[in-house]
């Protein structure tokens, strides 16, 4: 029987009834459940325990987000003892902002995310006869929130590059995506390269109020799916709802040719400018300075 280990990252408690819901439908496996967080409440602890007694808990600081935690997991754990690691985490409601023109209004991001790899015992155990059937396959997400890394911000260019290039990786990996969010199954054979990273709490920073702060956890967000790349797996998207992919696949054809008729977008600086028919032009303000 094949071995899992789930690792839950929980910065917001009262979420952790909907993550029991979701676990319960893991099944066709032995698995183990580690759960970080810089806090965690005792009902919240025993919903936990009462689907998996032998749940391990681990506090940790509030930096690198829901990232760090689970890299710090993973270098400590003996990656051999299991066949995948799914890492999930609990995330707040949004405010109404676009991933692949989808809506991300309340808990959509995150419903997403998870309905991908856990809507019911049936997808679950799609996912691993998924691996079973595709062995180059090496991690699964939700298809509706894989991006390209094309958007000009320093997590998806200077700052990602500057960290490629410090631990090593020479792929070209220009063409690659991204899982946004950060919730996926991944075999535990593609994820060598984490156990030899060379990071610690110091370098993490602290933990924003908005995302849309750059910062080394969204480099460590892309660079979940270069390293897996790196290893000589495939990337592979489940859908999480009919209605949502349909909308991803007509904003990502229909997309791109709107884009360059008429777009305003920012640079890797975070400068406002606006592409017309494929041409670019910087918003000014009345003095004449570039916006940000």
């Amino acid at each position: 029987m094949k071995r899992l280990l789930v690792i839950l990252h929980v910065y917001y408690p009262d979420q952790v009834g909907y993550f029991v819901r979701k676990l319960a439908n893991i099944n066709g496996c032995d698995w183990n459940l580690v759960v970080t967080s810089p806090r965690i409440d005792d009902a919240s602890r025993r919903q936990l325990q009462q689907l998996k007694p032998d749940a391990r808990f681990i506090t940790v600081d509030n930096i690198g987000y829901d990232v760090w935690p689970f890299i710090k997991v993973i270098k400590e754990t003996d990656l051999s003892a299991y066949d995948y690691v799914l890492k999930l985490h609990t995330k707040s409601g949004g405010d109404g902002g676009s991933i692949n023109g989808l809506n991300m209004k309340d808990f959509r991001w995150r419903n997403l995310l998870v309905d991908a790899l856990l809507k019911s015992p049936e997808r679950f155990r799609k996912c691993l006869d998924y691996f079973e059937k595709n062995p180059k396959v090496g991690m699964i997400c939700c298809y509706e929130l894989r991006k390209d890394l094309h958007e000009g911000l320093p997590e998806s260019t200077t700052m990602l590059e500057s960290e490629v290039q410090r631990i090593g990786i020479v792929r070209d990996y220009s063409g690659d995506r991204f899982c946004a969010g950060t919730m996926f199954i991944v075999r535990a054979a593609a994820l060598g390269r984490i156990q030899r990273l060379h990071l610690d709490d110091s370098m993490w920073g602290t933990h924003f109020v908005s995302h849309s702060c750059a910062s080394l956890a969204h480099v460590y967000e892309r660079l979940m799916g270069i390293m897996v790349k790196d290893a000589g797996y495939e990337i592979h998207g489940f859908i999480s709802g009919s209605f949502s992919a349909f909308s991803v696949f007509v904003h990502n054809v229909v997309g791109p040719f709107l884009k360059f008729i008429f777009s305003i977008e920012r640079d890797e600086y975070r400068r406002k400018f606006v592409m017309v028919f494929g041409k670019k032009y910087y918003l000014r303000d009345d003095a004449g300075k570039i916006q940000n």
